[in-house]
């Protein structure tokens, strides 16, 4: 057998191994949350789709139980309303659903450094 068809069959059983495996591997997101020079302390992240936060303030809570209470609120842009819907940490009002994939504005009062970790359960 010559060495382009050893190396056709290597690179075709690697391609079906990809494809008919699913991958188990974990991955665990690292956000570093960051005030800025703006002073809107804003940082855009997202959730994973398997993710425990429902409600905006379950965002809070986890942000807050790892980076050292430095989360104020968050937000997420409504494009039905074409305006954005913000949840105050810590109260109950306009608490929405969170939805794993959508952008979300976490406004912080300091910068914590690689500290937030959603989990992906």
């Amino acid at each position: 057998m010559s060495t382009k068809v050893k190396l056709l069959l290597v690179i075709c059983s690697v391609f079906v191994a990809a494809i008919a495996v699913g991958s188990n591997m974990g991955f665990k997101l690292n956000y570093t949350l960051l005030t800025n020079t703006d002073n809107n302390n804003i940082n855009w992240v997202a959730v994973p789709y398997h993710s425990t936060a429902a409600l905006a303030e379950n965002l809070c809570t986890q942000i807050n139980a790892n980076c050292s209470n430095i989360a104020t609120s968050d937000a997420y842009y409504d494009t039905a309303t074409n305006s954005y819907i913000s949840h105050i940490c810590g109260s109950t009002k306009s608490n929405f659903n969170i939805i794993p994939g959508r952008s979300i504005a976490v406004s912080v009062s300091a910068a914590g450094s690689a500290c937030w970790h959603p989990a992906h359960y």
